[in-house]
């Protein structure tokens, strides 16, 4: 969900601003995921995994730190609404 503000600043005219703010979890999703995809396919790719063994040794360190920075999206959300629940009361 992205939430919108807009704010209205008057100087001789009145001019309109509206600001994006993504949850942690959604910038995490939008961005975190597609930049780790495209690294991962750049070392893939680049030809530095010659044997079986260092495409399985890589794999088997892409895969579940994918796995791990993908949940500590849901971590730093949950973490991210305590706060501010705490700082509003």
């Amino acid at each position: 969900m992205v939430v919108s503000e807009v704010f209205y600043l008057s100087h001789h005219s009145v001019t309109k601003y509206e600001i994006q703010f993504y949850s942690p979890l959604e910038h995490h999703l939008r961005f975190v995921g597609p930049f780790w995809f495209v690294l991962a396919w750049m070392i893939w790719a680049s030809g530095q995994l010659q044997t079986v063994g260092d495409k399985m040794t890589y794999l088997a360190v892409v895969i579940p730190g994918f796995l791990v920075i993908y949940l500590s999206g849901f971590f730093i959300e949950r973490w991210h609404k305590k706060k501010k629940k705490a700082s509003m009361g």
